[in-house]
């Protein structure tokens, strides 16, 4: 962070800088700083479609869902092909309730980057919320593909599993998430509830 600050001393008009130390202070939990380094890029070039795109991120996180996603569809309307403003916008529609337009975003962001496996866990989770779940455990297994270590899409995937009535399968998966990151809870408890209904079930066959 201290180089970004050194540049922008030497010249306050380096937008580039002022971005990225706005990342640098969201990253860090000062989410106001942030918001107002990215302002500030913005009166500078008003089509910076990464500092829209950042700020977005930092109003999403201050839970101003309508001028994040505002923001977003103007880095869009800049740099249509920004896989990473898509997933965002993707994930605050989710948020509001339009599921229909998540998943279009969604969908384009792997459109653009279809190693992006963020935006197909996240795509998941809104299918699973469309009632979609068989689509979504597709979503989430070519996700694990990519990143075979994400606990977060284990975990989905085991839910989706539950849903879908496939214990084994979900049982399999709650184990792999508390490989990963032991202290996750739901994880614990979720394969507690799993491991008891399997227990019950073979109790009513016998």
């Amino acid at each position: 962070m201290p180089q970004y600050q050194k540049a922008l001393e030497i010249d306050p008009s380096y937008v580039l800088a002022r971005v990225n130390l706005g990342l640098a202070l969201l990253q860090r939990g000062q989410v106001d700083e942030a918001v107002a380094n990215y302002q500030t890029a913005l009166k500078i070039n008003p089509d910076s479609a990464q500092a829209h795109s950042n700020l977005g991120v930092a109003l999403f996180q201050k839970g101003q869902l309508d001028d994040a996603v505002a923001h977003y569809q103007k880095a869009l309307e800049i740099n249509p092909n920004s896989a990473e403003a898509h997933n965002n916008l993707g994930i605050a529609l989710v948020q509001k309730g339009q599921l229909d337009d998540a998943v279009a975003h969604y969908q384009k962001a792997l459109e653009i980057n279809p190693n992006y496996a963020e935006a197909r866990n996240n795509l998941g989770l809104a299918l699973v919320r469309k009632g979609q779940v068989g689509d979504a455990v597709a979503q989430y297994l070519k996700a694990l593909q990519i990143t075979p270590n994400s606990a977060e899409t284990h975990y989905n995937l085991g839910e989706a599993f539950v849903q879908n009535g496939l214990l084994d399968s979900a049982i399999a998966q709650f184990q792999e998430v508390l490989r990963l990151k032991p202290d996750f809870r739901p994880a614990q408890e979720d394969l507690d509830n799993a491991e008891a209904l399997v227990r019950q079930l073979e109790s009513n066959k016998n």
